[in-house]
């Protein structure tokens, strides 16, 4: 059997996840975001999700690629366009869409030869972020974007021609930043015709109004809350992802007597002390400090010492009858991962990005 920690992956849980998109964007199209394989859930995500949405986001061509070898057939969108102009030749290849973000992006697409159908872009707006896009702030001139838009869309080279932004804040609803960004897209909206998408996860929650044709939904289809003073489950959300070990070791260890490297912790009282075969080359957060939460049994039992690669000690002061193989809860289902998050000083996105390939994925209803 090997090594006892398991990622179990719950395809009743994205679906639910999903349906949960549906009704707080009903009139939407769905751009389900499966970059980072998968928010670190793999790819088999895009499986279950490939008749339920209108298309997949990717952070890059080789993502994309993976899913169309993989079978997938719904739409794919390059949110980060191509690197290079000899990625659109792939583009072709592969049937995807892209995001078109600067102007070396517009002269790359204009130059090449197309040798299949046209190919759909997303013009990707900057009203906010100061990160990709074409700079369309309220109070800038939209001149320059009028000549960009027009020569996509007079050329034989594009197909649908959409127009996309981002929110920096949709996690703080009441945040100055919103609403200059609303009315920054509202501008453009008047002028150049959609589709329109701007709205993430946090919007889709936070901006009942600005769900515009395309949403796309990302970390709320894993179960996951994009707040930070929340959970999934607070907002009726289900977490995909339950990690899970088991205790390879229980010991008695004396009063004074030091737990893992740097004897950074030392036993207050002679305590019986648990070895969980898990560490930072699972995707355990190697700064997570002691205090940080376990279930075993059904007990809430704290990490203690450092985080090893392929081992971390737990207190089970609190779980005196647990033994050599009782499996331990390391974040899902009654110990989300947000609140792991917090106690190291992340977000639940890092943590379930950072799962690697070593630990098997098991897929369950």
């Amino acid at each position: 059997m090997g090594r006892a920690t398991r990622v179990l992956l719950s395809r009743s849980a994205l679906l639910h996840n999903l349906k949960k998109v549906r009704e707080k964007a009903p009139n939407s199209k769905i751009l389900a975001m499966v970059k980072a394989y998968g928010y670190g859930h793999s790819f088999e995500v895009a499986k279950y999700l490939d008749k339920e949405v209108d298309g997949f986001g990717v952070a890059a061509i080789e993502e994309a690629i993976r899913l169309r070898e993989q079978g997938i057939c719904s739409s794919i969108v390059l949110m980060e366009g191509v690197f290079s102009p000899e990625e659109l030749r792939l583009v072709e290849n592969y049937n995807l869409s892209i995001v078109i973000h600067c102007q070396e992006q517009v002269d790359w697409l204009h130059h090449h030869t197309l040798v299949a159908k046209p190919v759909d872009v997303w013009l990707k707006l900057d009203t906010g972020m100061g990160r990709l896009g074409f700079d369309c702030t309220l109070g800038r001139c939209l001149d320059y974007l009028s000549a960009i838009y027009l020569s996509l869309k007079k050329s034989n080279k594009v197909g649908q021609l959409g127009l996309m932004s981002h929110f920096a804040c949709a996690d703080e609803p009441y945040h100055q930043l919103n609403s200059r960004q609303i009315s920054a897209f509202q501008q453009v909206r008047k002028k150049f015709p959609g589709p329109y998408s701007c709205v993430n996860s946090a919007a889709i929650f936070n901006f009942s109004h600005e769900r515009y044709d395309w949403v796309r939904p990302g970390i709320m289809l894993y179960g996951i809350s994009p707040f930070a003073d929340k959970s999934g489950s607070d907002l009726e959300l289900q977490p995909v992802m339950h990690v899970v070990s088991r205790l390879i070791s229980v010991k008695q260890l004396r009063q004074g007597e030091s737990v893992g490297y740097g004897a950074t912790w030392q036993c207050p009282e002679d305590m019986q002390v648990g070895i969980l075969s898990l560490g930072y080359g699972d995707g355990y957060p190697r700064l997570a400090p002691s205090g940080t939460p376990f279930l075993v049994r059904g007990q809430r039992c704290a990490l203690i010492g450092r985080v090893s690669m392929d081992m971390i000690a737990i207190d089970l002061r609190k779980c005196q009858s647990a033994g050599v193989g009782d499996a331990v809860t390391v974040w899902g289902q009654d110990l989300p991962v947000e609140e792991i998050a917090r106690h190291v000083g992340t977000i639940a996105y890092e943590l379930v990005c950072n799962m690697p390939l070593r630990a098997p994925y098991i897929w369950q209803e």
